[in-house]
């Protein structure tokens, strides 16, 4: 998974899925990040202050040796979510979150905010785009305490709600988040522009995949 480049940023909305309703308290849920690039989003929301750093989960897909090869970045990101008290973990896929993420996440569910932003991969066209976000649906509702929301970030057009508005890209063209939510157990409650967090010293740079021409 990958980051939209920088004019895709500015076009981008947020889907909102959320689990079944349920009167859990949500204040102490994990916020779990999946496939964060060079780490730049979960630094920027640990420094923001709008989540306690004990919360926050960030991970990559890579491992943290191929993570420092690949991003300069990264390894200030890693330092300030870690100084902090954040929690950052490597080889976990979103497609198969029960299998890569350690017991004690994985076997309960104790997240209350699971954030995929701009989910990618370079193979499978459109219906592979789908089968990524749909896994990535599949595996995270387990996680969810109830009421616990997934945010999704897309560029605009590529959901496939009435939200996209002029840039919607129709049936054929999008990723379905509705249905696949839905068939998932979740159910879309919000479309709203996407905006990366702010914080006075760490900001999120985002960046393009290779092969994503989105």
């Amino acid at each position: 998974p990958g980051h939209a480049g920088a004019g895709e940023q500015r076009q981008a909305m947020c889907d909102s899925l959320t689990a079944s309703p349920g009167g859990e308290d949500l204040s102490n849920g994990l916020v779990l990040i999946l496939g964060d690039g060079d780490m730049s989003y979960s630094a920027a929301l640990c420094a923001s202050g709008t989540v306690t750093p004990e919360r926050i989960v960030a991970t990559t897909l890579e491992s943290r040796e191929d993570l420092l090869r690949r991003y300069s970045l990264a390894s200030t990101h890693i330092s300030v979510l870690e100084e902090a008290g954040a929690r950052v973990l490597h080889c976990v896929d979103a497609t198969r979150l029960r299998e890569t993420l350690p017991a004690g996440i994985s076997e309960t569910r104790c997240v209350s905010r699971l954030i995929f932003n701009f989910p990618y991969q370079a193979t499978g066209g459109i219906k592979g785009l789908r089968q990524l976000l749909s896994s990535s649906m599949v595996e995270a509702v387990p996680l969810l305490l109830p009421g616990g929301q997934m945010e999704v970030a897309l560029c605009a057009g590529q959901g496939g709600s009435p939200a996209d508005g002029a840039r919607c890209r129709g049936w054929a063209g999008s990723w379905r988040a509705p249905l696949l939510a839905s068939r998932a157990g979740l159910v879309l409650t919000s479309v709203v522009p996407w905006q990366p967090p702010a914080a006075p010293d760490c900001s999120y740079a985002p960046m393009r995949e290779p092969g994503n021409k989105d």
